[in-house]
């Protein structure tokens, strides 16, 4: 016999495809949105923090410069006996090489996480390329093959047959099965040589002949 259909609602057919549109928008949307930040913190630290440290660096060392020329040209003026102990200048230069030290310091961070953060990012774009091809390709795919199954069925539907009733063939083939349909057995051709069915009695050819 061949597959029998039983539909009870074709409207839940539609509500997945709905389903897997919202999922499709919605996952479009966060993945945009997420690539966008992911982007952003990178450049910032690869272009922002980088051009800010290197501003630093220079300003140190202008600083470490302008500090000890200011230094020798204090102990200059005073020589001898003379020369005053020029604390504020010992401190103003040790400041600046602390701050110039500090610069160099952050900018040898931002090279190394520079690094770290772009080879994360390459991590994260390749694990996201599956998911972004299967609803590029797949997720398409499965929205016409619900489209083609509900007018299938409301084809079957609009037949007006019973529950029992054969699959259409464009239906069976949509979801991968041959239909198998058996073939009518006419009764009257089955009964032909038996009448009511029962197999006829052979004459026997031991029956004893009537008297007379």
């Amino acid at each position: 016999m061949g597959r029998q259909a039983k539909v009870t609602s074709i409207d839940v057919i539609e509500q997945f495809a709905a389903a897997m549109k919202c999922f499709d928008d919605d996952a479009k949307a966060a993945l945009d949105s997420i690539e966008l930040e992911v982007r952003k913190a990178l450049h910032w630290i690869q272009r922002d923090r980088r051009d800010y440290w290197t501003q630093r660096i220079r300003r140190g060392w202008n600083e470490v410069n302008i500090a000890r020329k200011e230094l020798e040209r204090k102990m200059m003026f005073y020589p001898g006996d003379d020369r005053p102990s020029c604390h504020d200048e010992r401190l103003a230069l040790e400041a600046a090489k602390r701050r110039l030290q500090l610069a160099q310091t952050k900018m040898e961070a931002v090279k190394r996480w520079s690094h770290r953060a772009e080879r994360e990012v390459t991590e994260y774009i390749g694990a996201v390329s599956q998911l972004k091809r299967w609803m590029e390709h797949d997720l398409p795919r499965a929205h016409r093959d619900l489209a083609r199954m509900a007018r299938a069925l409301e084809d079957y539907v609009a037949l007006g047959s019973s529950a029992e009733a054969e699959l259409p063939a464009h239906l069976t083939a949509l979801i991968g099965e041959e239909s198998t349909t058996q073939p009518a057995t006419d009764e009257a051709t089955e009964a032909a040589d038996t009448g009511d069915g029962q197999t006829p009695k052979q004459d026997s050819d031991d029956e004893e002949p009537a008297d007379g």
